[in-house]
């Protein structure tokens, strides 16, 4: 009997392609030092209840026109048109594997696993994190505003949730995904294409009330392309030049005619930017899957960022506040006493606000991973209890 079981496993296993999911975890951890790169370019920013600005030429303006900060931004306008869809395609590929492999029997499961692991972490980062450091970091005008920033914009998901966003949308994507699978695809693919389709042509005009869920539309579809991708995976992997080629054929031909609009207004644009995307995530996928075979997975370097990037996603944006204060301060003093050269004060605010996040954020969730885990009841009411000081405290 035992014997049967665990030739079942092994078949789940197999099926599953086991060997080839290091790729994910690759694409995952490029992801996520692409994203803090990204915000590490922003001088300014509005959100709800408060914002920061930093962009003109008596503060940090002139960095902005720094050799280093002007490549970077040309790079990073290319990584924004598949950058966050392409986090979603890995989620949706991770998560066929996860059906295949038997992890989640029923809806029940789906919703109790994935409210552990991205609505819970993602309100105590909201609460205890984001909030305080935004506050230190002179993101909120005032401290009055402390108390709608946390109870409205974090705990109740009504505007000010920042780079959390991610975590309550794939939530909702998640549950979403697999009831429609479940109960309205159930196997046939020519439905399931039919919904990406849809999504595709009207995410516009869907709105959806649910807490958290606003963008749910438009980045469902690339979640479902993904686990779309992952049923075919082996056989692209197969012809990983020839996939790579097409893929990055269609990316370019898609980025060229639709990259300049966000939305275009027109079906045949927007399935055009879709499948430019999707194809730019297939393109980083295979990239992934070379770079696995030079052997990455073995350096110390991969695998602390590895291990932590979801923390590292989770903590990195607060970061930015506070070293963007620090070094406009200490840039506003030292102007005082002697001219700034900005283009290397403009490398160094670059460096600090990548190397030193990351570095902020690795170091914060060795923190986090020597406190004995909290069970999630008690967490929820920590958050509340916070909510409510915070309340009668500012309000």
């Amino acid at each position: 009997m035992n014997d049967s079981a665990e030739v079942k496993k092994e078949q789940i296993k197999e099926q599953a392609g086991e060997g080839n999911v290091k790729a994910y975890d690759i694409m995952r951890v490029l992801l996520t030092v692409v994203i803090v790169a990204d915000h590490a370019l922003y001088l300014s920013m509005t959100y709800g209840f408060g914002g920061v600005d930093y962009a003109s030429p008596e503060c940090l303006g002139n960095c902005l026109g720094t050799d280093v900060c002007q490549i970077m931004m040309k790079m990073t306008v290319f990584v924004l048109f598949f950058q966050m869809p392409a986090f979603f395609f890995l989620s949706g590929g991770v998560f066929r594997i996860g059906i295949k492999r038997e992890r989640y029997p029923d809806l029940g499961s789906v919703i109790e696993n994935k409210f552990k692991r991205l609505v819970i972490p993602a309100l105590a980062a909201g609460v205890f994190w984001m909030v305080p450091l935004k506050f230190l970091g002179n993101g909120y005008p005032s401290a009055r505003v402390l108390p709608a920033a946390v109870f409205k914009g974090v705990v109740l998901c009504q505007g000010g949730l920042g780079h959390l966003w991610y975590c309550f949308t794939l939530f909702w994507i998640f549950v979403a995904a697999y009831a429609c699978l479940k109960y309205f695809v159930k196997g046939k693919w020519y439905f399931f294409l039919a919904v990406i389709f849809l999504l595709g042509t009207f995410y516009g005009i869907l709105e959806i009330g649910l807490p958290g869920a606003v963008l749910l539309p438009y980045y469902m579809q690339f979640f479902l392309a993904g686990y779309c991708f992952e049923h075919f995976r082996k056989n692209i992997m197969n012809h990983v030049c020839i996939s790579m080629a097409v893929a990055a054929a269609v990316a370019a031909v898609s980025y060229h005619f639709t990259a300049s609009a966000v939305t275009t207004g027109m079906f045949w644009q927007d399935w055009l930017k879709t499948l430019g995307i999707n194809a730019c995530a297939v393109v980083l996928f295979l990239l992934c899957h070379l770079l696995e075979k030079t052997g990455i997975t073995r350096l110390w370097l991969y695998r602390e960022l590895e291990r932590d990037s979801f923390h590292i996603y989770l903590l990195h944006d607060p970061v930015n506040y506070v070293i963007l204060a620090v070094f406009a301060a200490a840039t506003q003093k030292l102007g005082t006493v002697r001219p700034i050269n900005w283009n290397a004060a403009g490398m160094v605010l670059v460096l600090l606000r990548i190397f030193g996040t990351i570095g902020v954020c690795v170091a914060a969730s060795a923190v986090l991973r020597r406190i004995k885990p909290v069970k999630t009841g008690w967490l929820l009411a920590a958050v509340c209890i916070f909510s409510m000081i915070c309340v009668f405290c500012f309000g």
